[in-house]
C-alpha cells in the first residue's frame, strides 16, 4: 500500500509541490492516479500487493482456480495478485481454502490481513475486501 508521505514526496521530486500539497488530502489517491492517467504514467505501484495461497485442496466445494480467476479480473484495476514469495510484505493474503475445517492462516507468510475464502458464496465479499485495500490511506 503507499503511503500518503512517501506518494508527496514522490509528487515533489516529480517537481509537482503545489499537487503534493493539495493531494495530501483525502482524495491524495484518486488525485494522483488521476494525474497518472493524464499522462500515460503506469500506475501499477499505487495498486494493493496481494498474495494468494492455494490452501491444501483436500477436500474442495468449489473450483479455486474458477475463483481466483474471478478475484484477479474483478480487482486487476484495484490490486496485482501474485503467488506469495519469500521475504516480500503485501497488503493482504487471500487463502483460497476447499473446506471449512482448516484453521491454517499461513502465519510466515508477511502480511498485513488475511481473507479467507472457503465457499463459492465467498467471492464478493473477497473480492469487495480487495477493492478496498485501495483507497486505505
Amino acid at each position: 500500500m503507499f503511503e500518503r508521505k512517501a506518494l508527496c514526496e514522490c509528487l515533489s521530486f516529480y517537481r509537482f509541490p503545489v499537487l503534493s500539497a493539495v493531494f495530501a488530502q483525502k482524495s491524495c489517491a484518486l488525485g494522483f492516479r488521476s494525474l497518472c492517467s493524464q499522462r500515460g504514467v503506469n500506475d501499477t505501484y499505487m495498486k494493493a500487493k496481494i498474495a494468494v495461497k492455494f490452501c491444501g485442496g483436500c477436500n474442495p466445494g468449489y473450483d479455486r482456480g474458477a475463483a481466483y480467476g474471478e478475484i484477479r479480473s474483478a480487482t486487476a484495476d484495484s490490486a496485482v495478485l501474485s503467488l506469495p514469495a519469500a521475504g516480500e510484505h503485501y497488503d493482504a493474503l487471500v487463502i483460497l481454502r476447499g473446506c471449512t475445517g482448516c484453521p491454517y492462516l499461513y502465519e510466515e507468510i508477511d502480511a498485513d490481513a488475511r481473507i479467507v475464502c472457503v465457499k463459492q458464496d465467498d467471492i464478493p465479499e473477497v473480492i469487495q475486501t480487495i477493492r478496498n485495500y485501495k483507497m486505505k490511506e
